[in-house]
């Protein structure tokens, strides 16, 4: 099933980041501007155009949200004072993609750090792509990265993370029970 944005994404973009989208005239400086705009396959103007003719579901499934690497280029460069990456942001807060990616990322980072007490990259990646059902994703850069010796094969663990976060999930049990604090 495809996904259904809201109803008026541009009256939610603008809620979300608090910008006028309404009030780009189009100059395109955003766009002469960005860094990326090469790889991207609508430019920052092009983008907030969809939004203002009423496209906010292309706009949400474009890559160009997702290429952004919000330098703010395009912010400090608008004649309206439009901040067009804090809109970026709002079309992926927006997305299903950004919240299912992020969820998952969190739990199986979560899941690392309970197991281990800290972040290890191998484990975190091979969990995160499971979870995805994307097996074999980013595995070239997996490979450099082992053969310099920047990715450890056999994590390091640091237990004392692990009564730290025993205490969070007592303290949080507490409070869900009605128990105070002390």
């Amino acid at each position: 099933m495809a996904y259904q944005p809201p109803g008026d994404v541009l009256a939610e973009v603008e809620r979300l980041s608090g910008q006028r989208v309404r009030d780009c005239y189009q100059c395109g400086k955003c766009s002469g501007n960005c860094p990326v705009a090469p790889e991207m396959d609508y430019l920052p103007n092009q983008v907030v155009r969809l939004l203002q003719i009423g496209q906010g579901g292309q706009a949400l499934e474009s890559r160009s949200v997702w290429l952004c690497d919000a330098c703010l280029t395009c912010t400090s460069r608008c004649p309206r004072d439009i901040d067009v990456a804090a809109v970026f942001d709002a079309l992926r807060a927006l997305s299903r993609r950004d919240v299912d990616t992020a969820a998952i990322f969190a739990n199986a980072f979560l899941t690392g750090i309970q197991r281990m007490g800290r972040a290890n990259e191998l484990p975190l990646g091979l969990a995160y792509n499971l979870r995805r059902r994307k097996l074999f994703d980013n595995a070239d850069v997996a490979l450099k990265l082992l053969r310099r010796g920047k990715l450890p094969l056999w994590p390091k663990h640091a237990p004392g993370v692990r009564g730290i976060l025993d205490r969070v999930r007592a303290i949080e049990a507490r409070e869900r029970g009605g128990g105070t604090l002390a």
